[in-house]
Formats: C-alpha cells, structure tokens, sequence
C-alpha cells in the first residue's frame, strides 16, 4: 500500500529535500509550506500521515501546533509527526496534548524521519482496532 504523506515545512529547500528522499521510498508525498496551504490539502485529499515543522514562520514559532489543530479539525485521526529544532518541553507537551505521535527533534538524518513515519504507519495498519480509521472523506 503507498502511503500518502503531506509534509508541512516553510523552509522549501529541506520541504524539496525529505520530499525527494520519501518519494524515493515509496510514499505519495504532497507538500505545504504554511498553515494555508496544509488546510488545503487536507482539504482535498486523504493522507496516511501528516508530518509538520513546529516554526512555520519567523515572526512565530508554534505555527505547526496550527496545522495540528487543521488536521484534527479536517480529518481526525489522521496520525501527526512534529519536527522542530526546539527542545522546549512546554512546545512539546502542548503538541502532545493535541494529539501527535511522535516529536522529532531536528537536525536528524533523513533516514531517522523515514523511520519513525514506518513505525508509526506500521502501527497504524497492524492494530484491527484502527485499520482503516482514517479512510473517510476529508472534511469540507
């Protein structure tokens, strides 16, 4: 089954650069590089996965706890991974409180990225009791 990954990541040379590496593994991968452009997407199509940069934006640096809050409002259930450079636990916890499975704490190789998104897709897929949980509609 191929995946459909959409990576959320203002800064477009790493957005190009985990897109090409995740493509070259296998997963459908679609891009967004603000809050704008995710919700959209989300919008429009049905993802496995959503993996989203904390800082989004200069100016604020909690912009991806926005699009965590897109993705549990267009379509829940949808598994989240955070990426962020920051080691502040506060940011950390109220990204686990909306929800994310994994924090992932940059820099990291992509390698690392491709991982944790198998794990918890693998997850995902073997446990009956969430099968298929995120197959319907997107929300419009």
């Amino acid at each position: 089954m191929k995946h459909n990954v959409l990576l959320v990541n203002a800064n477009s040379a790493l957005l190009l650069l985990q897109k090409a590496h995740l493509s070259r593994a296998g997963y459908d991968v679609h891009i967004a590089r603000n809050v704008f452009e995710a919700e959209i997407e989300l919008r429009t199509k049905l993802f496995s996965i959503v993996v989203t940069e904390v800082r989004l934006s200069e100016s604020d640096s909690t912009q991806g706890l926005k699009v965590i809050e897109k993705v549990n409002a267009v379509c829940a259930g949808t598994p989240i991974l955070v990426l962020t450079s920051s080691a502040n636990s506060a940011l950390h916890r109220k990204a686990r409180s909306l929800g994310v499975w994994d924090i992932l704490v940059q820099p990291s190789p992509l390698a690392d990225l491709e991982l944790v998104m198998r794990n918890i897709l693998d997850e995902i897929y073997r446990a009956p009791r969430l099968r298929g949980f995120h197959q319907t509609s997107p929300g419009f």
